[in-house]
């Protein structure tokens, strides 16, 4: 009997080890798991405080730069005036020195006068080639203008 009880005692001790082991494991895996699940809560805070992107709303900041409106010549448009009329280059209500280029529609320079003196009014009679767009191109020491012309 008393070996009965001796085996018995081997048996439960046996059985507490065995169970003391799978409980140690049992802890270190939850310890783990808890440092895991807060490593993961922690890198997941510091992910959104380092995004600009917090909380689903999307945000997004630019800068744009934007002349100043008092630098434009707006009068420009009011005073000046160029017309092509019967090959004839026309323009009017300006003074000062002007250079007209006229291009092909493919970008060839078909002519240049450079720093022509206009005094209020100004003819010229280009030679451009019929039955094609030309763009003529005015230029002025503060403004350029351009026309597409067909003859």
């Amino acid at each position: 009997m008393i070996q009965k009880c001796y085996n018995s005692i081997k048996v439960l001790e046996k059985l507490k080890l065995k169970y003391y082991i799978y409980l140690n494991r049992l802890l270190i895996m939850a310890k783990n798991y808890i440092l895991i699940l807060l490593l993961f809560v922690f890198n997941a805070t510091l992910a959104e405080e380092a995004t600009p992107f917090n909380n689903n709303n999307l945000t997004y900041d630019s800068m744009v730069s934007v002349i100043d409106a008092s630098d434009l010549q707006d009068n420009k448009t009011a005073d000046f005036s160029a017309k092509m009329v019967k090959n004839q280059l026309l323009i009017s209500n300006y003074k000062g020195k002007v250079t007209i280029k006229a291009y092909s529609i493919l970008g060839k320079e078909i002519l240049r006068l450079s720093d022509i003196d206009v005094t209020n009014t100004f003819r010229k009679t280009l030679d451009l080639p019929k039955n094609q767009i030309s763009i003529i191109v005015i230029e002025t020491p503060k403004f350029r203008h351009s026309l597409k012309v067909v003859l």
